[in-house]
């Protein structure tokens, strides 16, 4: 019975279970390009332990013709394996010895997605395979078409406060410097979005907004503003503007920078 309502919902729901075919991978030494004949629509990165080897998950793709073949050459992947799962085609990359993957885009079109490939010990291969997967996703407009509006909707958009609302500042009112420090994104607006924990950037950043509010009151030397201390949206404007009424000596904007590999740390000045 589950199976007729698998297909039943893949019938009516306007598309086909298979919109893409694995045409072939092309392995490097240290890159791997896999070709489809369509656009898909995402892919995962996944190291396993056990033999060690890395997993690529294919939304809405299936296996293509040349499913298994060693790969030949002098890097880390020694063998090509493909299969499927629920959502699509697994491509599986046997290795000689342990490798991660560091970088992956696709190429125009969602029609092909290359993988940069880097030798690694069995320890930082172990922590990649616990990290979970990591998330590709092809360019937003591929294959997009219009669709002609068949109606309108107007939504009434109350005009800009005049009064910009300014907010706390901690620390005695006198002459020390003002730092008003600006936590990025927020309310509407997540920012980026992990794609193991889901965590988003616009709460991190709040926390670290907080974090170097408390260091700074501590030393003494300075007063400091939030521009938000909730989980609000403000638009550009507002953020500087409030550093400009307040005549802050320092405007600090926080935001989180992605990697690919997980380990990286360290901070990103802009100035």
């Amino acid at each position: 019975m589950s199976f007729f309502l698998a297909l039943l919902t893949l019938w009516f729901g306007g598309s086909p279970a298979w919109a893409a075919t694995v045409k072939r991978v092309d392995i490097h030494h240290d890159r791997v390009v896999i070709h489809f004949d369509a656009g898909v629509a995402g892919a995962t990165a996944l190291m396993l332990n056990g033999p060690q080897r890395i997993a690529i998950d294919v939304t809405g793709a299936q296996p293509g013709a040349e499913a298994n073949r060693m790969a030949g050459g002098d890097g880390p992947v020694v063998r090509v394996r493909q299969g499927v799962n629920d959502t699509g085609a697994r491509v599986v990359l046997d290795l000689a010895e342990p490798a991660i993957v560091t970088e992956g885009r696709f190429g125009a079109g969602g029609t092909t997605l290359t993988l940069a490939l880097r030798t690694v010990d069995d320890a930082r291969f172990a922590r990649a395979a616990a990290e979970g997967r990591v998330r590709y996703l092809p360019p937003f407009s591929y294959g997009a078409r219009v669709t002609p509006a068949n109606y309108s909707v107007s939504v009434p958009v109350p005009p800009p406060s005049r009064q910009l609302a300014l907010p706390r500042v901690y620390g005695d009112d006198d002459t020390r410097p003002l730092v008003v420090i600006d936590a990025g994104h927020g309310g509407l607006d997540p920012g980026a979005i992990s794609p193991t924990s889901g965590l988003k950037e616009k709460d991190v950043t709040l926390r670290i907004a907080r974090a170097i509010r408390d260091e700074l009151l501590a030393s003494g030397r300075v007063r400091v503003a939030l521009t938000r201390e909730d989980d609000r949206f403000l638009v550009l404007q507002e953020r500087y503007g409030v550093a400009r009424k307040l005549k802050a000596a320092l405007f600090i904007s926080v935001h989180c920078d992605s990697v690919g590999e997980g380990d990286a740390s360290g901070a990103s000045v802009y100035t």
